[in-house]
């Protein structure tokens, strides 16, 4: 199993770029693949797609997870990527819970 992360956002803490978000939690549902790079974005739709195509050709939906999150367009591209299986496992974070909650979006009924 695998969890693509869509894009690793950054922040700034005294002058150093750092990750914005700990994907660790999310390890206990498959190995963390980022997707896209923080930085890169909508700017060549063109090659993002190619990008997207190329890390997301072995996603499988009965066994991997999305999280969305990053640039909300990026986002959106990957759903409309990832649609035509009619169903996609997200990990929707609790921050209450600072954890991952598994939910499954079926479009298919």
């Amino acid at each position: 199993m695998t969890v693509y992360a869509i894009q690793q956002p950054t922040t700034r803490r005294a002058g150093v770029v750092i990750p914005a978000f700990d994907f660790s939690t999310a390890e206990k549902f498959g190995d963390v693949k980022v997707l896209v790079p923080n930085g890169r974005g909508v700017l060549t739709p063109d090659l993002l797609i190619k990008h997207l195509h190329e890390q997301l050709n072995e996603f499988d939906p009965l066994y991997d997870y999305i999280i969305p999150a990053g640039d909300y367009s990026v986002c959106f591209l990957v759903g409309m990527m990832l649609g035509k299986t009619g169903f996609v496992r997200i990990l929707r974070w609790i921050p209450a819970a600072q954890t991952y909650q598994p939910l499954t979006l079926d479009i298919r009924s």
